[in-house]
């Protein structure tokens, strides 16, 4: 796993700002737009979404390590396909370069359960290195991984 104190790891991106709807967004996190403009963690398992990430407040010199607050503005990108961000990670995850990622419905990715039920899974990423957190007694809260943006479902 690679450190990084930036969330933009390669490509472009389309940079925005909106309010936090809660408290606890930390870069890295898989974001939603909600209908009173504010942002929040996307929510739902293997969901559709728009791949944009909470991302580090440079301008306010904050890190990765920052969370946002209930309206605070947040720094969000919304990269294109192909590009690369440093993406939260659900704990005691076992992934694989290549391996398929998708919302885990708090903000966080997971690796793709073909068979979790779900009729409409979601491809948000593809991991670009091997992450293991399982058993990681070091590891209590979700870890960042290094993912390229994929295309749709």
């Amino acid at each position: 796993m690679t450190a990084s104190n930036r969330i933009h790891a390669k490509g472009t991106y389309a940079y925005e700002e909106y309010r936090a709807q809660e408290t606890g967004i930390k870069p890295g996190h898989l974001l939603m737009l909600n209908s009173n403009n504010r942002v929040s963690r996307h929510n739902v398992p293997e969901g559709r979404c728009e791949r944009m990430f909470a991302m580090e407040d440079q301008h306010q010199g904050k890190t990765v390590d920052d969370l946002y607050v209930e309206g605070e503005v947040v720094a969000c990108m919304l990269p294109n396909l192909g590009s690369e961000v440093q993406a939260m990670l659900v704990d005691n995850a076992v992934v694989s370069i290549g391996d398929h990622l998708v919302s885990n419905g708090d903000g966080c990715l997971r690796l793709e359960d073909q068979g979790s039920g779900f009729t409409d899974t979601n491809l948000v990423a593809v991991a670009m290195e091997a992450v293991d957190t399982l058993n990681d007694s070091a590891t209590s809260n979700a870890s960042r991984i290094r993912v390229r943006i994929a295309a749709g479902a």
